[in-house]
């Protein structure tokens, strides 16, 4: 009786492991951490996650997170993701999208000051 047992706890386990590789980095899953994405992948995830929100001031200052994360404007897309962090208006799957944003954003704007990008480390002291 032990074996009919054991190969469906098998069957169980294989199925939990290939669910749980089938996903979209960064994508939300509960009780899951954030994830640092760079700047390109969060602003791609942020404009996928926010397109069907239709609440206005949700889907402008997401666009304008999405905008300043391509443009590397590291100040301007943290603070539209502050903003939305804090609205109290998100879904768990867009704020897992902005949580990945705000911290791809620090780690892309902290790489590019260590660089001696001068720009960058003025962005990233505005957003101390």
């Amino acid at each position: 009786m032990n074996a009919p047992i054991s190969y469906f706890s098998l069957a169980v386990l294989t199925a939990f492991l290939l669910l749980g590789c089938n996903r979209e980095p960064g994508a939300a899953v509960e009780g899951q951490l954030p994830e640092a994405l760079p700047p390109a992948q969060a602003s791609t995830q942020i404009e996928k996650t926010f397109a069907a929100n239709t609440d206005a001031w949700i889907k402008t200052t997401a666009q304008a997170a999405a905008k300043a994360l391509k443009e590397l404007h590291y100040d301007a897309a943290y603070a539209a993701l502050q903003q939305l962090k804090v609205s109290g208006k998100l879904t768990p799957e867009e704020d897992m999208a902005v949580r990945n944003a705000i911290l791809g954003n620090s780690v892309a704007g902290t790489k590019a000051m260590e660089r001696g990008d001068a720009k960058a480390a003025e962005m990233m002291k505005n957003i101390r």
